[in-house]
């Protein structure tokens, strides 16, 4: 939202604070950077707990609260970056994702409410992920607070259950139908 940034400090792994970070394929520089490190001492400065709350995707999800965004296939390896240094010292977690993916289309309603156009062909919450770059259970045993935001649904995991807890339903969003 406008204006936001000066309420946050964003950073990104080859070592800018601050500024508002590029997407997609320019992933890493940002614009009117605060100010600059070696990308080591950033890792280190992740590393020592340095951030006090990351904003982090995730490409599969199991009920227990694992994350996947390294191997999103059987056959293909993209690599964590980052996200393992930032989701293991980092005590509050936001996994941000979309419910389904390939084909996702969503829409407001009159009344501001979610429709679901079209579902996604492929499932981001699955029984077991692919490949485990974050453990569920390893956060709970180090007290850090996780949640797991969609586009229709919060999710979080505590020591309270094994596994994830629906704690919010986006309005117009039907239980059974879009998310069970």
């Amino acid at each position: 939202e406008e204006g936001m940034l000066d309420y946050a400090t964003l950073t990104t792994e080859p070592g800018v604070f601050g500024g508002t970070p590029l997407g997609g394929r320019n992933f890493g520089p940002s614009a009117n950077a605060d100010a600059l490190m070696a990308m080591n001492e950033m890792f280190d400065y992740y590393d020592g707990g340095g951030l006090d709350i990351a904003f982090l995707g995730a490409g599969q999800i199991s009920s227990r609260g694992d994350v996947n965004v390294s191997r999103l296939s059987q056959h293909m390896l993209t690599g964590p970056g980052g996200f393992i240094d930032i989701s293991q010292n980092t005590r509050n977690l936001c996994f941000l994702a979309t419910f389904t993916a390939k084909g996702l289309e969503i829409a407001l309603n009159c009344r501001n409410e979610m429709e679901i156009v079209s579902e996604g062909r492929i499932k981001k919450f699955v029984s077991q992920v692919n490949e485990k770059t974050f453990s569920g259970d390893e956060a709970v045993r180090r007290g850090q607070k996780v949640y797991y935001v969609t586009e229709r649904a919060v999710f979080r995991r505590t020591s309270a259950f094994s596994t994830l807890e629906l704690v919010e339903i986006a309005p117009g969003v039907r239980l059974k139908e879009d998310i069970l």
